[in-house]
């Protein structure tokens, strides 16, 4: 990830696609040809809104800059601070692009706009709307997690 990545300036981009069968090879192609670039895609019902994005963008930032990522590679360590979750699997399963369905791809870097024209050539559009229909369900997950609770031991309807 480049050192100059920043968050809040301008090289943060967002796109859209419909994720194929292998949501995790989308991007492959896109990341051997950028390879300083961070591009991950994610599913849009994980976020609430675009500044909850740059928000957890940011603390993977500020992590990969101390050297404290949650992974070894920046993608993964934003998928698993929007899931909520210290692990891997869980969290692809639970912020990643889902097949087949629409998602949400970040780009943040210095190279974010000559990416985005390659992606727009190859079928990927703007980004226009963010949806806020997932907030309560996202609130309860945040709870959930600042309780230290698991996810998969109680029920999110038992923290209301």
């Amino acid at each position: 990830m480049e050192a100059s990545m920043s968050p809040l300036d301008k090289n943060v981009i967002f796109l859209t696609y419909t994720a194929s069968k292998a949501p995790e090879k989308d991007l492959s192609v896109f990341r051997s040809q950028f390879p300083s670039l961070f591009i991950q895609s994610l599913d849009p019902n994980c976020v609430a809104s675009e500044e909850h994005v740059r928000l957890v963008l940011s603390q993977t930032v500020y992590a990969s800059k101390i050297g404290r990522l949650l992974a070894r590679k920046a993608e993964i360590d934003f998928l698993m601070r929007l899931a909520i979750t210290d692990q891997i699997k869980e969290a692809i399963r639970v912020a990643g692009a889902k097949p087949g369905q629409r998602a949400i791809v970040v780009l943040c870097g210095r190279e974010s706009q000559r990416a985005k024209e390659a992606m727009l050539a190859s079928g990927f559009s703007d980004f226009v709307a963010w949806e806020r229909k997932k907030v309560d369900h996202l609130l309860l997950v945040g709870k959930a997690a600042l309780l230290g609770l698991k996810r998969r031991r109680v029920g999110l309807k038992e923290l209301n």
